[in-house]
């Protein structure tokens, strides 16, 4: 089920057509700009950029290498083994090492 608000735009549509980031608001300008290819003064009026910010905003957008890693990182993968839960010690000479009296080593659980 759909819910509209006000303007007649559901929620969905709202996220798109009004970011509320300032990142998300320059991605969904130069999509409007380069893909859309609505002129500039309308997109930069519609997501509240001057029509000379805008274009130094395409500009900076066009020379920068690192574009796509401006808007998407990339996923780190964490480690793939699990850390012990417990660490294995030499046992000390003055403890009494109880049932385990003949492991050269004993277990402290995490």
């Amino acid at each position: 089920m759909d819910v509209t608000t006000g303007n007649g735009l559901t929620t969905e549509a709202r996220f798109f057509l009004e970011p509320e980031g300032p990142l998300q608001r320059q991605y969904e300008a130069f999509r409007a700009y380069f893909v859309d290819g609505l002129p500039s003064h309308e997109v930069a009026r519609r997501f509240g950029y001057t029509p000379g910010s805008f274009r130094v905003l395409c500009h900076q957008f066009r020379h920068d290498s690192s574009k796509g890693q401006r808007f998407f990182q990339s996923v780190r993968h964490g480690p793939r083994d699990a850390p012990a839960r417990g660490v294995l010690l030499p046992p000390r000479f003055d403890e009494p090492r109880g049932k385990f009296a003949d492991s050269p080593y004993f277990f402290i659980p995490a």
